[in-house]
């Protein structure tokens, strides 16, 4: 009996012991897949030039501003921040994209500095990304607090890209809110 269990001890000394090591040893580090490093094209600094056409939600007007986006640890997602100022003042905005390998989709988390807080859903045909949510717009609108908004950024370069926001309020068409083009700074 002391015989078998010595046995069962050095047994799980042995087993324990190779636990330990596997896990000092941390699993097989994740790596991006192509989905993730197609947001490569954000990386970078960029001057911003956006255009707000008067509608129902304000007069409208034009801001410019910068924002940087880099990789976050780990490069699976992209953060990016900005700041913009134009004719409704100065607003700051965060954004997170990465690609969610369940949802077979981009997500984008975004922030700003006027207390908008929403998610995105993206998909990528060719060099159109295109990003839709239901709710809150990502971006004041005073009165809205739902609705489906779609942003659409063609032409994505590793240089250039241009947006589009547009909303639709109740089923409503879809009306511009948005436009802008940003220029990478060398």
């Amino acid at each position: 009996m002391g015989r078998i269990a010595s046995t069962v001890a050095v047994a799980c000394v042995v087993v324990l012991g190779a636990v330990a090591t596997t896990a000092a040893q941390g699993p097989e580090t994740a790596k991006p897949g192509p989905e993730a490093q197609r947001l490569a094209s954000f990386a970078g600094s960029w001057q911003d030039e956006t255009n707000v056409p008067q509608n129902q939600f304000g007069p409208g007007g034009k801001e410019k501003g910068t924002s940087a986006c880099e990789w976050f640890t780990g490069n699976f997602q992209i953060v990016c921040r900005g700041e913009s100022k134009g004719s409704a003042g100065t607003s700051a905005t965060m954004i997170i994209i990465g690609w969610h390998p369940g949802q077979k989709a981009y997500l984008a988390q975004v922030i700003d500095s006027n207390g908008a807080i929403s998610q995105l859903k993206g998909t990528v045909t060719g060099n159109t990304w295109t990003f839709t949510s239901e709710g809150p717009p990502p971006m004041p609108m005073p009165g809205v607090t739902t609705g489906r908004f779609r942003m659409t950024i063609v032409d994505v370069s590793p240089t250039e890209q241009t947006a589009k926001g547009e909303i639709s309020l109740d089923g409503k068409p879809w009306m511009v809110v948005m436009e802008g083009k940003s220029t990478k700074v060398k």
